[in-house]
């Protein structure tokens, strides 16, 4: 485990890390998302986020500080911009390394997971480009993990400091790119609870998340009502609402099928291997509910977003 732990390590370092300053910023994320966290720091408005000085309300906020943080330690320079995008993939591994010791800790699996998920081309490629998809990535995965964790635990207080654990997650996911905060847990965990026969549990675990959630949510939500009145009724419906239904003045409209070859590509070489895999899993393990967890957190969020009207590839990294 230590020689295999050092081989990813070193991938990491080659593969991840070493490029991130060497290639020109692209636009338009890159450069957009870099010049709102430059502004932030020149103007010190934490509040309000601007590009080229005119209030943007396409995201919240969590991303601009996270950005406006690693440029106060680097420079303002492409390094900066990226590092928390590098960083967000280690720590997605990481966090697949602990869930697949702790519930499937046998043989290679802790040790393939987070090889399989670093060696991904998707999360490869959007793991070094500053944009927020891999941060998101990393605080839905907390919370999913964390969620599960707490499912599994064999004592009030560790399902209890779990939950708040999911909510604090749940929380940052909503300050880095809003309400999918809540849809992508929901969408995984109520058809969980239900196959699992936990029924109780939809009702019983789930206000410990959503209280913490809010707490760690409402500061900065409270603030931007007061300074923007209309920044709610624009994230809201704008960005969410026309996104998701809206084929005509939502963004991005693509068809149902999209994500599938995104999907596709994205996971090569190693979905060549996933039928045979799976048909093995299922005879073996489809009683196991990290397995059944699993396979909610991949169908229903996948449906969900094939159903939204405004799709990229990068939305289907979680």
């Amino acid at each position: 485990m230590k020689q295999v732990s050092l081989v990813l390590f070193g991938l990491f370092l080659l593969v991840y890390i070493l490029p991130l300053g060497y290639l020109p910023l692209t636009i338009p994320d890159e450069t957009r998302y870099g010049e709102i966290s430059r502004e932030m720091r020149a103007s010190n408005d934490w509040v309000v986020p601007r590009l080229n000085g005119l209030k943007y309300f396409e995201k919240p906020v969590l991303g601009y500080w996270v950005n406006a943080f690693s440029m106060t330690l680097f420079g303002e320079n492409a390094f900066a911009l990226r590092i928390p995008s590098a960083l967000s993939v280690i720590l997605t591994a990481l966090m697949i390394f602990l869930l697949v010791q702790r519930f499937s800790g046998q043989g290679v699996a802790p040790a393939l997971s987070p090889a399989i998920f670093l060696t991904c081309p998707l999360v490869l490629v959007l793991g070094r480009i500053s944009i927020l998809d891999s941060p998101l990535s990393l605080f839905l995965t907390g919370a999913m993990i964390c969620f599960f964790f707490g499912c599994m635990a064999e004592t009030g207080a560790r399902k209890t400091m779990f939950m708040v654990m999911t909510g604090v997650f749940c929380g940052l996911t909503f300050l880095t790119k809003g309400f999918l905060a809540f849809a992508v847990p929901a969408l995984t965990v109520a058809p969980f609870l239900i196959w699992e026969r936990r029924f109780k549990d939809l009702l019983k675990t789930s206000w410990i998340p959503m209280v913490t959630a809010f707490f760690i949510l409402f500061p900065w939500a409270l603030m931007i009502h007061l300074r923007e009145g209309d920044f709610w009724n624009y994230f809201f419906w704008t960005e969410h609402i026309a996104r998701f239904v809206d084929p005509v003045n939502g963004q991005h409209p693509k068809p149902f099928w999209y994500f599938l070859p995104a999907l596709i590509g994205g996971a090569l070489p190693w979905v060549v291997q996933s039928p045979a895999a799976f048909s093995r899993i299922w005879k073996e393990e489809r009683r196991n509910p990290l397995f059944r967890f699993a396979l909610c957190w991949f169908i229903f969020p996948f449906l969900f977003f094939s159903t939204c009207t405004g799709k990229l590839i990068p939305y289907i990294l979680p």
